[in-house]
């Protein structure tokens, strides 16, 4: 007769427990993947006319957004844009102001801050006989967010979205910096940041936190370097011209604050020194690795 009665109470008791334990083990909302990816862009057919059609959006939904373009010759490379952008705050900046265009011809690019989705095109036909040919020419397009859409349609170009190549990037909140910053604008002092390059070479680029006002100066160092490159923020130069440094020393990128390098074989790149200043940007330290 016990027996009897004390199964039902079992049961219940054992259906409470595991509904109890169900709702303890209620799954938590996943953190916001972060995709990344680097895709190339080189002319393959060696004569005749070449066409390039190419169409592109990289959102950030819930994570930070970043975009830029390389173009790398036979004798160096050059930074064509780089793009920090997030919705996540009340207003959005990026870029390095909106006085210019985000990106470079023939590269259009816009972000629309409603969605937090950077949309970029290449457009362009090519005559390997003309004196601007895109022979030798490979262009590298870095995207990070959280979703990457890409369509095409290529005649004598070449398109390949791949791993073989990859980037790495460190933010002002990785950086060792101290800073504050209000609707995307920050007032930060820049120490230092460093990062590895490919072995097989890699091209760098150091953005200190000046595009809006700032001073100070740091060295922009690579392994092997005999005189580190010294950098400021001063806002005089020419896009393209030679800073400081040894032979492979740094150019300005075109913008306060901005310089690149170029290492033909692995290294360790470096930026240190004191930077105090005004700035919208994100990424203090930037690696593309070939």
């Amino acid at each position: 007769m016990t027996q009897r009665l004390l199964r039902p109470a079992l049961v219940l008791l054992v259906a409470t427990a595991a509904l109890a334990g169900s709702a303890a083990a209620a799954p938590t909302p996943a953190a916001p993947k972060t995709v990344r990816e680097v895709v190339t862009v080189e002319r393959t057919a060696k004569h005749g006319l070449a066409a390039l059609a190419l169409i592109g959006k990289v959102k950030a939904d819930k994570v930070p957004g970043f975009f830029s373009t390389v173009d790398r010759y036979k004798n160096g490379a050059v930074l064509d844009a780089m793009v920090d952008f997030n919705g996540t705050s009340g207003l959005t900046r990026y870029g390095h102001g909106t006085e210019q265009p985000l990106c470079g011809a023939p590269v259009v690019c816009s972000v629309d801050l409603a969605t937090n989705t950077l949309t970029f095109t290449l457009t362009t036909t090519d005559d390997a006989d003309g004196d601007a040919s895109w022979n030798g020419i490979t262009r590298y397009f870095t995207l990070e967010g959280s979703s990457i859409d890409l369509t095409y349609a290529a005649v004598g170009f070449t398109v390949k979205r791949h791993t073989s190549s990859t980037f790495a990037r460190v933010t002002r909140e990785q950086a060792d910096e101290d800073g504050v910053g209000v609707y995307g604008q920050g007032a930060e002092l820049f120490r230092s940041a460093q990062l590895s390059g490919g072995r097989k070479g890699s091209f760098a680029v150091l953005q200190l936190p000046c595009d809006s006002l700032g001073a100070g100066a740091a060295t922009f160092s690579a392994t092997g370097d005999t005189l580190p490159a010294l950098v400021n923020c001063s806002p005089d130069g020419t896009p393209g011209v030679y800073v400081a440094g040894n032979g492979s020393g740094a150019y300005w990128g075109g913008h306060p604050g901005v310089f690149s390098r170029e290492a033909s074989a692995g290294t360790q790149w470096q930026a240190s020194g004191a930077v105090s200043g005004l700035s919208s940007t994100t990424t203090r330290l930037f690696v593309l690795s070939y």
